[in-house]
Formats: C-alpha cells, sequence, structure tokens
C-alpha cells in the first residue's frame, strides 16, 4: 500500500503551540531526488574540477564532526556534502565520523586545544552546557530558519535565542517483529501489565524479547526514555534542570521510584549477551526472529531494513503506566547541526545550514533515511510501515516533545549513566538506593561547579 508521508503531521506534533507547515507536494523517490540534487559521483568531480582552479594556499577547510554510525545517514550526509561542495569552489569539506562514545570528548578536546570543528551534530538540549559557557553560535534571525517548521526551530532554541537547525524528528519506543508476535500469539500492548505480560510470553516460546546493543554506551538510554524522558517530562517538564540546580531531588520526587522499578523489570527482558553486542547487531536480531522488539529511536529503521528488505515489521509507543490513556508518545528532534562559535569559516557554515534547509536537500534526507523531515513542506511517498506506525501514534497521541528544556548535561549526564549501569548490573542495589546514590551523586557535581 502506497502511504505518503508529510511534515503537516509535525502540526500535530507539536500541538497548538506551533504554526502550521503549510501546503503538501508530491516527491521523487530517492533515487531521483539524488540525481536532480547532483549524483556524488558528479558532484565530487564538479567539485575536484573547482577545486583545480583555486589556488592552493587559497582552499579553505570546511569540518563538520558526527557521529551518525548508520550507514543510510552516512549516505544521506555525503549526498547533501556533494551537493553542497559543487557549488563552492575553494571550499574543502570534511565530514569526519566519530563514534557516540566518545564523541563529547573529542570536542572537549579539540575545543581546550582551539582546534575547534567548524559545524557539530547533534542536538541543541543535549549541548546546553556549551550554549550556556558560550561555544555554540546564536544564529537566530538567520533566514533559512523560515524554512523549518517553528516547532521544531522551538526544540533547537535555549533562552529565547535559536543555537542549531533541527534536521528531522524522530518517535521512541518499540519496534517489532509482526511474525514473531503472531508466532507467540500476542498483540500490541497498551499498559505496562501487558507489556510484561507479553515479554512473558514471548521469553517461554525461546524467543529474546527485547534486544538492545549495550556494548556502546548510549543505548543504555532506551531502558530509560521512555519513562524519563515521556512520562515523567509529561508532569514535571523541567525536572532535568532542576534536578541539575539541585532544586529537586530523586529521592523527593515520588513518580522517580516507580519509573525506575520499570527500568529494572524492563531490563530483565532484554537479551542476556546485551552487553557485549552493539547497537547494528541488537537490531539484526529483531529482523531475523532471534528477538521480538527493540527499543529504539525511529532513526533505527534503515538499520532494520538492512537484514531484513521485506520483513513484517512495525513500532508501539512503550507503555509507562496501566492507564492506556495516560501513556504519551515520546517525540523529539532526532539530527540537527550547530556552529562552533570558534569557527573560523562562520559564513562558509552559515551556507551550509541554509542548504540544509533547502527543500530539495530536506527530501533527499528524509526519504534516503526513512524519517520525517523539520523542513516545511517535504513528503515522500512509500514509507516503511515501522514508520508509518510512528507517524500515526504520534497523531493520536499524547505525546511529549523532548528538546524543549534542557537535558542533562556534562557531568551530570555522565555520572547518571553511570550510576544506572552500577545499578542495573548488581541487583544488590534497590531503587531506594539509586535514588539516593543519583542524589548524592549530582550534590558532589553541583558543590564542584
Amino acid at each position: 500500500m502506497k502511504k505518503t508521508i508529510s511534515l503537516m503531521l509535525v502540526v500535530v506534533l507539536c500541538l497548538s503551540v506551533f504554526a502550521a507547515c503549510g501546503t503538501s507536494a508530491a516527491v521523487p523517490s530517492a533515487t531521483a531526488q539524488a540525481s536532480e540534487i547532483a549524483a556524488p559521483s558528479e558532484t565530487t568531480e564538479a567539485s575536484e574540477s573547482a577545486t583545480a582552479d583555486v589556488n592552493a594556499a587559497e582552499l579553505k577547510t570546511l569540518t563538520l564532526f558526527h557521529h551518525m554510525g548508520e550507514e543510510a545517514k552516512k549516505s544521506a550526509l555525503q549526498g547533501v556534502v556533494d551537493s553542497f561542495a559543487a557549488n563552492q569552489a575553494g571550499l574543502a569539506i570534511d565530514a569526519q565520523f566519530i563514534d557516540f562514545g566518545n564523541y563529547k570528548n573529542t570536542l572537549k578536546v579539540k575545543i581546550a586545544a582551539a582546534d575547534v570543528p567548524d559545524i557539530m551534530f547533534g542536538r541543541v538540549a543535549q549541548n546546553s552546557e556549551m550554549v550556556s559557557s558560550g561555544q555554540i553560535m546564536d544564529i537566530t534571525g538567520q533566514k533559512f530558519l523560515e524554512n523549518f517548521n517553528a516547532g521544531a526551530v522551538g526544540a533547537s532554541s535555549l533562552g529565547g535565542k535559536v543555537y542549531g537547525i533541527p534536521v528531522d524528528l524522530m518517535a521512541t519506543g518499540v519496534f517489532y517483529n509482526k511474525d514473531v508476535f503472531e508466532k507467540a500469539g500476542v498483540k500490541v500492548p497498551t499498559t505496562t501489565t501487558e507489556f510484561y505480560t507479553l515479554c512473558e510470553t514471548i521469553q517461554k516460546a525461546g524467543i529474546v524479547p527485547v534486544s538492545l546493543g549495550l556494548k556502546e554506551s548510549w543505548p543504555v538510554l532506551m531502558l530509560y526514555w521512555c519513562d524519563l524522558y515521556g512520562a515523567m517530562l509529561n508532569q514535571y517538564p523541567d525536572w532535568r534542570s532542576e534536578a541539575m540546580d539541585r532544586k529537586i531531588t530523586f529521592a523527593g520526587t515520588p513518580e522517580m521510584k516507580p519509573a525506575f522499578e520499570q527500568i529494572r523489570k524492563t531490563y530483565g527482558f532484554v537479551n542476556s549477551d546485551g552487553w557485549n553486542v552493539d547497537y547494528t547487531k541488537s537490531l539484526q536480531a529483531v529482523a531475523t526472529g532471534e528477538a521480538a522488539m527493540a527499543i529504539y529511536g525511529s532513526y533505527c529503521i534503515p538499520e532494520i531494513r538492512k537484514y531484513s528488505k521485506d520483513g513484517n515489521f512495525g513500532y508501539f509507543p512503550l507503555p509507562t503506566t496501566d492507564n492506556a490513556a495516560g501513556n504519551v508518545v515520546s517525540a523529539g528532534i532526532d539530527d540537527g547541526f550547530m556552529i562552533l562559535e570558534e569557527s573560523a569559516q562562520k559564513e562558509s557554515a552559515l551556507l551550509f545550514l541554509d542548504h540544509m534547509s533547502k527543500k530539495e536537500v530536506a527530501e533527499l534526507w528524509a526519504s534516503t533515511i526513512q524519517t520525517i523531515s523539520a523542513v516545511k513542506d517535504v513528503t515522500f511517498d512509500n514509507a516503511d510501515p515501522m514508520l508509518a506506525d510512528a507517524i500515526s501514534s504520534i497523531n493520536k497521541g499524547p505525546i511529549v516533545l523532548d528538546g524543549m528544556t534542557p537535558m542533562l548535561a556534562g557531568e551530570y549526564d555522565a555520572e547518571f549513566t553511570n550510576t544506572l549501569i552500577k545499578f542495573l548490573l548488581d541487583p544488590k542495589i534497590s531503587v531506594d538506593q539509586l535514588l539516593k546514590d543519583l542524589d548524592a551523586t549530582f550534590d558532589n557535581i553541583k558543590a564542584k561547579s
């Protein structure tokens, strides 16, 4: 069945707070789009030809750091870089991939050594510490921002100022193998009780209920994202910044205990070799039917398809309460780009962000990686059923749009994850003790700052 994904859904996602996106328009296939913008081989030749006419001493380099490990995203980024380079004589673009686990530390080292990249990949809300310390360029008022959905721009802002461009949006939740569900005789759950009963049934059938690649540190986030960055934000929108400011405590917030109890319970259904499995392998398990489900953002869709082009897969929001009507969809900015304040190539960096705001470029990006573009009026045909399910869930709501308030940053973020990992690995640590440990850790960080 042909499905068309439209940015009109962002109006629903952002509720009535944000401006509407405009009208829809048909979009050619990813292959056609790539050729219309400029095929990588053609743009590379054009770029090399243009560069040959420029004195080597005058050649400038625009450096871009990113942590996109997915092949589809790397391919999409290369297409964007090539099409940009084709019209930038005398400018070389150096896009460098850095593993997510080392990304922030590498940035810190580069900044300390006065060897900063010009553009960095990431979300503004996840880099609030860099914003507050003046390391990210304020791009408020740039004309190209008008090309993006207003709600997505709002989620790329802090303190009323815009510090980055949103590229696309995601829904976090459960991506599942429909054939495994059918064989196990289970259906999509709408409450936590139903979810854990489903996990038990699948486990008894000899299938891994939840697959996660915990070998890479960042998937640990997926164990708590929907509980703490979805349901908790719905009740306490500023809990992360208030926890860092020590205005609230973990032990003193009643909803924290049941949330962490659920996180531990979910972890009990994760593949036993999770700490030895990476992100890619965890999705391969779902694609092949070795596992039933994986908890990630919608960025994982191309990776699942890499292992099963025609597989029968779907998406549903992870239930966080036994009140089906009270469950929320956690949505937010997936990808974005920011300019470093110390960049020596700010003019070229702004031109690159402007390029990313072009509709034809956004169409290529969205269709290549099967995502929801943050640029107005972008649509594409034949969306993957997993993405269609995610969008349907967003449209039904209720949703929590993450990124509107600062996320845990710097040492707070690192120590929160480290403390949680110790809790997951040691069943002797009670939830009450975990909450006390988190408070003590956050108190110590605050005292040093």
